[in-house]
């Protein structure tokens, strides 16, 4: 083949290196957006494994409370829950190092409950990731950020509460660079008090809690932005299609048979392919310090888990090159050019119903995927098949947009009166596919942005801090005391501790220094009547103190409903109780400031105790860890809208731009007749906005049900889509925007590609 030939196609001129520029980029922009997407997923999937052990051995760990005759002497006990400083949540691991001298099975604690996996021996006690050894009682090893939260807090709000620090953790026991995690030695009878004591088999867990659901959501979501960055890469390798059928066609009448066309075509789009994808590999390289600023439950990634294997990136490359190539390759086999400037665009067949087939037999998939899951059957693989439905819908969208496309063209051309009306319509209805094609990214990026804003919807309406003279004061700090184990409530009297617990003057006794320390207002114990059931029980000098609204009368003992810890209404009501009263819950009202709070934390915490749980404050209560997955939820939802409507407008503006240059001989041929450049410009506008118009209501609809089906189908029900944010409105808004900026960014281009001089040809 004459070399000369080859560079008519791949070098003919200014525009066409403006179009092999354009597809480089394209093909970069989503070979990017791929290997961060991938690199994102396995990184979560990293991320989770190294914090796994934070279960503190799953399923082969057994609850203290469960052992006949308490846990093994010999094996390791430990407790995990949240501590807080100044609205950050510390993951705290306190850990209870086996009894020395004692050796395996020797304690009564080898019941059948604890199974095989407590016999264990001194020499083989299960280690933390990262950590030689367990703290001793007093000492603690912190992760790399809270040791410098530690260091910069004074030492009574926050680093008293841990002891001695002895190590640092590791970056393998860490799911993120700014974790805040702590593992204090701590006695091993004040870890087996609490509720959540387990005796630990081993530090191990399974990655997102043995829970598919956060991998099934995670997976979704990243499917939803692929899907757009491929659409991307189709458009772009596509750009100019017109100008290459008239070379191609020139070639032909040079000799070139079909075979040296199917080459060529490949030779062009394999080397801009190639470059585009290797700078794609360089671009998403650059992106992923970027990309690990994303927090998920409040940590960010580590950015080198967001890096690719170089196999990731091979396969990547290799799969852009080989598709596009493969394309070129039998689109120039199939197709004859003719003689040159024959090329024209020529009218495609009618659309079928039978379009609509895919996008309803995905959304018949998810729906009674969900009605199943509603309705307490057992559904095999539901998450499965929720993706499998999830993929067939976004597919079948942009396989019915041609159709429906259709369907308003032939009622809109009948009522078109003006020209750019009538051109308009007219290529519409003779190209529908291709119509569409150029919107069909922003259609389906309005879509996936109804997905996200609908399952971000969850987090709205989550419980907010109601503050009110029935309830305690949102800064009021609690923790639950350990309760009596024995089964005879009978035997606490009220000078006497009770085995496992405390009575009201003992717990009184072990808080009264907190009342003297600075910012702390008031200390009050809450308890519960020995001799009958009923509410929580504190004094009125107490309840005065707490804030609370106190009821008529003089009645010195009051009982106060639960909803006082929580956001429901706290009604007190005089108390008749007159016995032994078991301490409870320990209550702590202070100025308000966070210095004050967490000083009193911090005294609770080191008051010798045994506390069923961390203090925390109400407000910090109604928060809890779910509001923060929920959050984090949000917060990946709303990088997904944004990074869907950029990849589609994107794809707008380079297909509006390839439609300019595919038909400049038709548009230059009716600017030469006098048809004025504004009348262009509104040809271009209508071929957008009919295919939106025709498809954008029923693809908001089509994604909050979808967003539905996700929720709901994964949690039973549980979790449900409401209103959204009024953000989401926004965002659409901000698509239009883009959408109009997209084709406007083309009028300069159709301007001079239309130019007199640009069709003297004709």
């Amino acid at each position: 083949m004459n070399p000369a030939a080859i560079a008519l196609v791949v070098a003919g001129g200014r525009g066409d290196r403006a179009r092999l520029l354009g597809m480089v980029a394209g093909v970069m922009v989503g070979v990017a957006l791929f290997l961060l997407l991938w690199g994102a997923y396995q990184a979560l999937q990293t991320k989770e494994e190294r914090g796994a052990w934070l279960q503190l051995g799953g399923a082969s760990s057994h609850h203290a409370a469960d052992i006949e005759g308490g846990p093994d002497p010999a094996a390791v006990v430990a407790r995990a829950g949240d501590d807080h400083f100044e609205g950050t949540v510390i993951t705290r691991v306190d850990v209870g190092a086996p009894i020395a001298g004692t050796a395996a099975g020797s304690a009564t604690g080898t019941g059948t409950d604890q199974g095989t996996d407590t016999d264990t021996d001194t020499g083989s006690v299960p280690q933390i990731p990262g950590l030689a050894e367990l703290p001793p009682v007093g000492s603690y090893a912190a992760s790399p950020a809270l040791a410098r939260l530690i260091a910069s807090a004074p030492a009574d709000q926050l680093g008293d509460r841990y002891g001695e620090r002895i190590g640092i953790l590791s970056p393998a026991a860490l799911p993120g660079p700014d974790a805040l995690v702590a593992v204090v030695g701590t006695e091993r009878d004040a870890i087996v008090a609490s509720p959540d004591a387990l005796q630990v088999a081993s530090f191990t867990g399974e990655a997102y809690g043995g829970n598919a659901n956060y991998r099934t959501v995670a997976l979704v979501g990243g499917i939803a932005l692929l899907l757009p960055v491929l659409l991307l890469v189709a458009i772009v390798t596509d750009l100019g299609a017109a100008q290459r059928r008239d070379r191609l066609s020139t070639l032909r009448l040079l000799g070139a048979t079909r075979g040296d066309l199917a080459r060529i075509a490949a030779a062009e789009t394999g080397a801009t392919t190639l470059v585009g994808a290797l700078a794609g590999v360089a671009l998403a390289r650059l992106l992923v310090p970027l990309a690990a600023q994303l927090r998920i439950d409040g940590v960010r990634f580590f950015a080198t888990d967001l890096i690719a294997s170089p196999v990731t990136a091979v396969v990547a490359v290799a799969g852009a090159v080989g598709t596009s190539t493969l394309v070129a390759v039998v689109r120039a086999r199939r197709f004859d050019p003719g003689a040159p400037g024959a090329a024209r665009e020529s009218a495609e067949a009618a659309p079928r119903a039978r379009r609509l087939v895919l996008v309803i037999a995905g959304l018949a998939v998810m729906v009674a995927t969900t009605v199943a899951s509603l309705s307490s059957i057992t559904v095999p693989r539901i998450d499965l098949l929720l993706i499998a439905g999830f993929v067939l819908t976004s597919v079948g969208l942009l396989v019915a947009g041609p159709y429906l496309t259709w369907l308003v063209t032939r009622g809109a051309a009948a009522r078109a009166r003006s020209a750019s009306g009538l051109i308009a319509m007219s290529r519409i209805s003779r190209s529908p596919r291709s119509t569409f094609r150029s919107v069909g990214g922003l259609v389906l990026a309005v879509f996936m942005v109804s997905v996200f804003a609908g399952a971000a919807s969850t987090a709205l309406g989550e419980q907010e801090v109601v503050v009110d003279d029935r309830r305690l004061p949102p800064s009021v700090l609690m923790a639950s005391l350990e309760q009596p184990t024995t089964a005879s409530p009978e035997a606490i009297t009220p000078t006497e501790e009770a085995r496992g617990g405390y009575t009201l003057a003992a717990a009184r006794s072990a808080v009264s220094p907190l009342s003297r320390v600075a910012g702390v207002e008031h200390v009050a114990i809450g308890a519960w009547a020995v001799d009958s059931a009923g509410g929580l029980l504190i004094d009125r000098d107490d309840a005065r103190g707490l804030g609370l609204t106190l009821p008529a009368g003089d009645s010195p003992l009051l009982e106060l409903a639960p909803g006082a810890q929580a956001n429901d209404p706290a009604l007190l009501s005089p108390s008749a109780a007159t016995g032994a009263r078991q301490a409870a819950v320990v209550m702590v009202t202070t100025d308000g400031t966070e210095g004050s709070v967490e000083r009193a934390r911090t005294a609770l915490d080191t008051s010798g105790l045994h506390l069923w749980s961390h203090p925390l404050t109400r407000a910090e209560n109604v928060d809890g860890s779910v509001q923060l997955m929920v959050e984090s939820f949000a917060r990946m939802a709303n990088v997904g809208m944004g990074i869907a409507t950029l990849v589609a407008a994107a794809s707008l503006t380079v297909a509006t731009m390839a439609g300019v240059l595919d038909r400049r001989r038709s548009f230059g041929l009716l600017r030469l007749t006098g048809m004025p450049m504004s009348v262009v410009r509104r040809v271009l506008m209508r071929e957008a906005a009919v295919p939106l118009t025709a498809v954008t209501l029923g693809t908001v609809a089509l994604g909050f049900v979808v967003a539905w089906t996700i929720l709901a189908g994964l949690t039973a029900g549980t979790r449900t889509v409401s209103w959204p944010d009024p953000s989401y409105l926004g965002v659409l808004a901000a698509s239009l925007l883009l959408a109009v900026a997209s084709v406007v960014t083309t009028f300069g281009a159709a301007e001079r590609s239309t130019a007199g001089e640009s069709t003297r040809f004709e």
